[in-house]
């Protein structure tokens, strides 16, 4: 077994343990994968960016445990205790950063540990945290309605085309709508919605 999946192991044991939610956090981790698989060559981040983006779709929402309202901001703290085996300390500081941005505010400086971090890791944890706020939006209703999704790119407009599984709940439609800023702001481009 190599280091990456024993790191990938590594964060599935903890999300077994800390998640309220199992099936809701593999669900966004599918369908965030399939996003960040139909970008790949807009976003240039390789598969230490795939590993991020997993660890931090699989830990999204632990801090539900302690709080809904604010448990982006819970979820975060909780990582960046959680006692990694294989995680080094600037993975598990970018995934509790991404975690913390899956919704309400988007990334500021003056946010403490966001502002820590180098412009590189900046750059990623922005563009991970719009892929896990598209894929967490599409399954906020927590049903796992959403069978596929695809994104097309022509003409500087992202379509997402999405297929579910039974007919969406409004509650899915206006999460992924409110989500979509800042994946607008990273990607450069408009995101239209085929429903």
């Amino acid at each position: 077994m190599n280091i990456l999946d024993k790191k990938k192991k590594d964060v599935e044991e903890k999300m077994e343990k800390l998640s309220p939610d199992i099936t809701h956090s593999l669900q966004v981790c599918r369908l965030a994968l399939m996003i960040f698989n139909d970008l790949k060559h807009i976003h240039k981040l390789g598969e230490q960016g795939k590993f991020l983006l997993i660890s931090a779709s699989l830990l999204h929402d632990i801090g539900i445990s302690k709080s809904f309202i604010k448990h982006h901001k819970i979820s975060e703290k909780m990582i960046n205790k959680i006692p990694f085996k294989f995680l080094n300390s600037r993975e598990v500081k970018i995934i509790g950063n991404i975690s913390r941005y899956h919704r309400k505010a988007l990334p500021k400086e003056t946010h403490k540990i966001y502002n820590s971090m180098n412009a590189r890791d900046k750059n990623i944890i922005r563009k991970i945290s719009a892929i896990l706020r598209i894929a967490d939006g599409l399954d906020r209703a927590h049903f796992s309605n959403v069978e596929n999704i695809k994104m097309e790119n022509k003409n500087s407009k992202l379509t997402l085309i999405i297929k579910w599984k039974n007919q969406p709940s409004n509650v899915d439609l206006s999460g992924l709508d409110r989500k979509k800023k800042l994946f607008e702001q990273e990607f450069g481009n408009l995101l239209l919605i085929n429903k």
